[in-house]
């Protein structure tokens, strides 16, 4: 009997132990993630843009709503129920559909401020991606890894040992 009272105080503790282990880990990941602030949200384009209260506080349900259409959008394709095609077209739609949102809360001027940085932003993504590809070996157009330097036999192996890999080095 008393071995079933240490067992069951032991079992109560770890569970005690795992849901505080838990929620821990949750504070954590919020703590790291921080507030939702990002993006258009961030201080930088807050100030930027010149966004009133107001209109933070409309652009956060914007975001907390499209947020939560992006994840059903994505929970959909995952159970098998759309193909990747549609799962594009769904969410250039929801993405159409929350600039036309966000054209409602921001001024003329402030929404082409917003594209303008936008612009810049994919185009400096798109240059970073670009210099990645180009800079890889093995990658892009590198064609010294693939077509060997010269006297190479390959990808980069002298002739005579390219030959006895294959078995055919014999006299």
């Amino acid at each position: 009997m008393k071995t079933l009272k240490i067992i069951t105080t032991v079992l109560a503790l770890l569970l005690v132990a795992s849901v505080v282990d838990s929620q821990a880990q949750r504070q954590r990941q919020m703590e790291r993630q921080g507030p939702v602030t990002g993006g258009i949200l961030s201080p930088e384009m807050t100030e930027l843009l010149q966004l009133t209260d107001q209109q933070r506080l409309k652009i956060l349900d914007l975001r907390n709503e499209n947020l939560t259409r992006m994840r059903e959008i994505n929970t959909t394709f995952r159970e098998g129920d759309l193909s990747r095609n549609e799962l594009q077209a769904r969410r250039e739609a929801l993405r159409a559909s929350h600039d036309e949102q966000l054209k409602s809360v921001l001024s003329a001027e402030q929404f082409s401020k917003l594209e303008t940085v936008r612009t810049a932003r994919q185009q400096a993504a798109e240059a970073r991606r670009e210099a990645n590809r180009t800079n890889r070996p093995g990658r892009g157009n590198d064609a010294g890894y693939r077509q060997g330097r010269p006297g190479m036999g390959g990808a980069g192996v002298p002739p005579a040992q390219n030959q006895g890999r294959r078995g055919n080095n014999r006299p």
